[in-house]
């Protein structure tokens, strides 16, 4: 019998976090971007740092 702990209601899964690049260059302009890299933009480098601190104590 579990303790109640999130853990034990998942079945001792493990966590899964799935995440987006930032936005770039291409994005900002509508282009399909593929397998190419496009620098991100201004907005793009604020969301990786906002994505860096959620994942920071993972």
């Amino acid at each position: 019998m579990g303790d109640g702990t999130d853990k034990d209601r998942r079945g001792g899964l493990p966590d899964l976090y799935l995440m987006r690049h930032g936005e770039t260059v291409w994005n900002a302009e509508g282009r399909l971007q593929g397998a190419l890299h496009a620098p991100l933009t201004a907005r793009g480098l604020r969301q990786a740092g906002w994505q860096a601190a959620l994942v920071a104590g993972v």
